[in-house]
């Protein structure tokens, strides 16, 4: 079973004006735009002084004009992270674009009117669809069954039930600020991945909530935010006991349907949950260490402020993949050490930072490049794509920055790069691409390519789920069979 599933001091509440509501991004002008950002921050960080006028203020005219809202929200997380001299008006001008209530950095409430009928599409994989509805009764909604799934009232809300774990952001499509509850497995990300690559999927212009309870939800925020800047997502920073899950989703939905702000939902969802902290919540600042707004496969919260590029679609979208790669590993490492026998990686070796750092320039030999550094007393892995690989599949980009990081890792920690240490990557390469393509085509392509590229025999994608199949987190058994898969040709 993959298992499924933390609250900084909110800031100060305040008023404040209702800015224009963002329109849809001018994909031709955003590299210029980008760029144009990016020169204002450098120079309200180079001002010496608090004045009127100047950097600092042309930050803040620019991040209350900008209508991209990548870019927007990167010019209010400058203001709101770096240390500027500022006014005590430039400060309430702060606060005002973090707290907004139409596009705000780290809004107060949820997307949704006090008053109103609210309609929330709910999907529940297989095997927890029964016990939401139970807890949903237990908080007093009215629960009628259909052939194709639920309906729960309480209020004012009404929940539309699914048994399915497919295309669970579809919801960020319609017109409802509530675009869905997801409870169920991440399958490493597998889940919220395959969903991102729903045809049609579109970023809303205006504020949309998305609550996903499942395993390690930060995995794939930075994903979603870089495909959707205006969602906000409750989630969770660690595994949620499958048990748990009901007693929070009833607290959840009580809370919208009271019109309560973030603020007092986390406090209800916290009295409820079997151990404190793991929640995150887009009111909190600790949601801005999951994000890329930029969509160019590093976490904002690790590039400097200075630094924003909007790339175009395909190159974002294989950054992105890159970090795809990345945050599996650094999500399926710490399962592997911790419940694996005889696990080659400790838990020291699997709590080390793996870091997706974007498209680099690198020596062509290799899709990725590990740097390793030491910040702040802690050694940590640097992940960079090599641009001579800027047309490769995204799929592709992926598998090979689980095949090649986890090499360099298994050298690295343990001193290994035998066969056995090859037939281990990509064993991690093969559940990767048996988790996150929604084609399978895709996979087979990937493997077909990374195979060949890494100089081994070409397998199939039959073969190596064959090969994984029997376990929920990688075994030595399982590493075994790719080893003899891949002396025997694939046979």
């Amino acid at each position: 079973m993959r298992r499924s599933l933390f609250l900084l001091a909110p800031l100060p509440a305040f008023s404040s004006p209702v800015l224009a509501a963002p329109v849809a991004r001018a994909a031709a002008s955003q590299p210029a735009r980008a760029a144009e950002v990016s020169a204002l921050i450098r120079s309200a960080m180079a001002q010496p002084k608090a004045a009127a006028t100047g950097g600092v203020a042309s930050l803040i005219a620019r991040a209350q004009k900008e209508t991209d809202p990548a870019l927007q929200k990167m010019a209010v997380t400058a203001l709101l992270k770096i240390k500027l001299p500022l006014l005590r008006a430039q400060k309430k001008d702060i606060l005002a674009l973090v707290r907004d209530k139409t596009r705000g950095l780290l809004p107060k409430a949820p997307p949704v009117a006090q008053t109103g009928a609210i309609e929330v599409p709910h999907f529940a994989m297989e095997g927890f669809y029964a016990a939401d509805v139970a807890a949903l009764k237990k908080v007093g909604f009215q629960v009628t069954q259909g052939a194709a799934g639920g309906q729960a009232k309480l209020g004012r809300l009404t929940i539309n039930l699914r048994e399915s774990s497919k295309d669970v952001l579809a919801g960020l499509n319609n017109t409802n600020p509530l675009a869905g509850v997801y409870t169920g497995h991440s399958q490493i990300g597998g889940t919220v991945e395959q969903a991102l690559q729903q045809p049609g999927l579109r970023a809303p212009t205006r504020r949309k909530l998305l609550c996903l309870f499942q395993c390690v939800g930060t995995q794939t925020l930075p994903l979603i935010k870089a495909k959707a800047a205006m969602a906000e997502v409750i989630t969770s920073n660690a595994p949620l006991y499958v048990d748990e899950i009901p007693g929070l989703i009833g607290q959840l939905y009580l809370g919208i349907e009271k019109g309560e702000n973030y603020q007092q939902i986390a406090r209800r969802m916290e009295k409820t949950a079997w151990e404190k902290g793991r929640l995150v919540l887009p009111n909190q600042t600790a949601s801005l260490k999951h994000v890329d707004f930029d969509g160019n496969g590093e976490l904002d919260i690790n590039q400097k402020p200075g630094d924003i590029e909007l790339l175009p679609a395909a190159a974002s979208a294989r950054a992105t993949a890159l970090m795809s790669g990345v945050h599996f590993l650094r999500t399926l490492n710490p399962y592997y050490a911790d419940e694996t026998p005889g696990a080659v990686f400790s838990r020291a070796h699997a709590k080390i930072p793996v870091i997706s750092i974007g498209i680099e320039p690198g020596d062509g030999k290799s899709v990725t490049h590990v740097t390793e550094r030491v910040v702040d007393g802690q050694r940590q892995f640097e992940v960079s794509l090599d641009p001579k690989f800027k047309d490769a599949s995204p799929r592709f980009i992926g598998a090979a920055a689980v095949y090649e990081l986890q090499m360099h890792l298994q050298k690295s920690l343990i001193g290994k790069d035998d066969a056995r240490a090859k037939a281990r990557a990509l064993a991690f390469a093969g559940e990767y691409l048996e988790l996150m393509p929604r084609d399978a085509q895709e996979g087979q392509a990937a493997l077909t390519t990374l195979a060949a590229m890494k100089g081994l025999p070409k397998l199939s994608m039959w073969s190596m789920q064959s090969a994984l199949a029997g376990g929920h987190i990688l075994s030595e058994d399982q590493v075994t069979k790719v080893e003899k898969l891949i002396a025997t040709g694939g046979r």
